[in-house]
């Protein structure tokens, strides 16, 4: 099996996004996104 991602969306510390396509076809094919949102000034995580 292969794997190949292709990026959707890079925005530095804001989003990242991609298209994960796994084997022939669209059947395993998966949409990933992360979001850094702050929520609230000072704060971490």
């Amino acid at each position: 099996m292969t794997f190949t991602p292709r990026v959707l969306t890079d925005v530095p510390g804001k989003e990242l996004r991609w298209l994960g396509k796994l084997g022939p076809g669209w059947i395993a094919d998966g949409e990933h996104r992360f979001t850094i949102e702050q929520i609230r000034p000072g704060a971490s995580a």
